[in-house]
């Protein structure tokens, strides 16, 4: 996992007007969180109180209170979880992800723009969005800097204030209709889009509001959009979230609204529904039109809903968030997956071998998991009425298969489980079936075996007879070349023993591996094998096992 730096142009200060734009803006009744390859960026708790130091060198006298005050005013929200440290001065006099974060004045070589007065650089992990470190330059090139409001100078707890809602990854909020392309904070077009608003909007009042003048101090103190964006990313009180009344799953036609609107509820961790929370959603995989893509809150069942258009019949994810981060993921125009039988001797129109066998059998049952998606089973469960009872426990009948060889899901990936099954006085009525899910919509393809009601009745167990003594007294096995199917090597052999017995042979490709049955013809004094195993990375061996378990396992072919 790789760490980032990056390094945002927060905030402009001028005697007259100016701004400056950095990625997107919220709504004026939004807060706007920021992001790094689709992951909200915040500090981990294990790395609370975060540290902060102070580089004296350039500043004006009172620093130290300004500063620490701005950082006391997001500590004392109280619907967050967030706390400070300042560990003191620092003569460090550069930025950079080493461990202490900083705040410093740049007295010359300020290579930000003389436009630009303050610059955040926020280090995030990119796979995570774990902020790892921070640090807030002040521009004392091009501007004056006071403690004391001070006339034509910009005041540094005012701005320290703004500066550190980035530190902590929130970010700015912008005025209504606030040109998408504005990135050039002299364009003609982006201080008429500011003009253009009448009066002045509650939102410009923000701490988190974009612009600043001289000898302003307002940002000193955080209003709801600010309270609201803390308390969203450092909750006091931790919240879940859960998708409601079916909506995930839906297919859409493009350009059409989804017939249900997506809809969650927030509630705390005792179920109870919170009114008054804030979700946001948006989409990290796909396209399309989410009715609202700033944060909307709860009501008072604690749900909030959007309504979503895709823009064509892609697969498409739609993801919400809660406070602290909780998540959920809504899905649209998701493929089903599919089961499918493997298709070999035995295991044409079922996933079981042997269907008859006693209480010392190990029972193989084997299927195919696909997903043109490309999706891993979620769920991949195999349920077997151990007892015959004709009820499935959840507990001791219900059990995770394994993959075996690749992990192609696309193209196919093959599922196994072995286990032998006591004799029991319902040894005739054992059944079992496969619940395999991506998720969102449990696998179809196969007919039978796919749900409670369409269990095979299979395997037959039969108590176990009077010992048998089989020894082996010839064994010739040869492997035949391998045909279409790449996965598996045929093979034929003979087993001959001394008396005569009701007997088959099972055979493991091996040693670590789940026993794999052949078909096997029993006449006098001989069993005749003809079967396939599979080729697990390149190579196959064959283990006999004889029905008694006298006798150790022997080696018998191996490629």
């Amino acid at each position: 996992m790789s760490t980032i730096s990056k390094k945002i142009k927060r905030f402009v200060g001028v005697s007259i007007i100016a701004f400056f734009f950095v990625g997107f803006c919220g709504e004026a009744s939004s807060f706007v969180l920021q992001k790094i390859s689709l992951k909200y960026e915040r500090w981990q708790k294990s790395d609370i109180p975060v540290s902060y130091h102070i580089n004296p060198s350039g500043f004006p006298s009172g620093v130290v209170d300004a500063v620490t005050d701005a950082f006391q005013t997001w500590e004392d929200v109280g619907t967050a979880d967030i706390s400070f440290s300042y560990d003191g001065f620092t003569t460090i006099d550069t930025i950079g992800n080493d461990g202490t974060n900083v705040v410093l004045m740049v007295t010359n070589n300020w290579t930000r723009g003389s436009n630009v007065a303050a610059y955040s650089t926020v280090y995030v992990n990119a796979s995570t969005g774990a902020i790892e470190g921070a640090d807030i330059e002040f521009n004392g090139v091009n501007y004056s800097w006071s403690t004391s409001g001070e006339s034509g100078k910009l005041d540094i707890q005012n701005m320290a204030t703004h500066e550190i809602g980035h530190f902590i990854g929130i970010d700015h909020i912008c005025d209504v209709g606030y040109p998408d392309n504005c990135q050039d904070p002299t364009s003609l077009t982006c201080r008429q889009c500011i003009d253009d608003v009448p009066d002045i909007p509650p939102h410009r009042e923000a701490t988190m509001y974009h612009v600043m003048a001289a000898k302003e101090t307002k940002k000193q103190t955080l209003e709801q959009y600010d309270i609201d964006a803390v308390s969203f990313l450092y909750p006091e009180t931790p919240v879940s979230i859960e998708i409601v009344d079916d909506t995930n799953g839906q297919d859409g036609e493009p350009g059409e609204e989804l017939e249900k609107p997506l809809k969650v509820r927030v509630t705390d961790r005792q179920g109870k529904p919170l009114e008054g929370q804030f979700v946001i959603f948006d989409i990290p995989t796909g396209t399309g039109e989410l009715g609202d893509e700033y944060p909307i809150p709860t009501d008072m069942s604690g749900e909030a809903q959007t309504t979503f258009t895709p823009d064509t019949s892609e697969r498409t994810k739609i993801r919400v968030m809660a406070a602290g981060l909780e998540r959920e993921e809504f899905w649209v125009n998701n493929n089903a997956p599919v089961l499918s039988w493997i298709g070999v001797t035995g295991y044409e129109n079922d996933a079981l071998e042997p269907e008859v066998g006693y209480g010392d059998t190990v029972f193989s049952y084997y299927i195919i998991y696909s997903d043109a998606d490309g999706d891993a089973p979620a769920v991949r469960r195999i349920w077997i009425d151990m007892n015959g009872d004709d009820h499935f426990d959840k507990i001791d009948e219900s059990f995770d298969m394994t993959p075996i060889g690749s992990l192609d899901y696309a193209a196919g990936v093959f599922y196994g489980y072995t286990t032998t099954i006591p004799f029991s006085a319902g040894s005739t009525n054992i059944k079992y079936y496969f619940e395999f899910s991506d998720g969102l919509i449990s696998a179809g393809g196969i007919t039978a075996a796919i749900n409670e009601d369409s269990a095979i009745n299979a395997p037959d167990v039969f108590d176990i007879p009077a010992t048998v003594h089989i020894k082996p007294h010839y064994w010739s096995l040869s492997w035949l070349d391998p045909f279409d199917n790449y996965r598996w090597k045929r093979f034929k052999g003979r087993f001959r023993y001394k008396r005569p017995v009701a007997a088959y042979i099972s055979l493991d490709y091996a040693e670590d591996e789940p026993p794999y049955y052949s078909t096997a013809d029993i006449i006098p004094e001989t069993i005749l094998l003809n079967g396939k195993v599979p080729i697990i990375e390149g190579s196959a061996k064959l283990i006999a096992k004889y029905q008694s378990q006298l006798y150790q396992s022997r080696v018998i072919a191996e490629i």
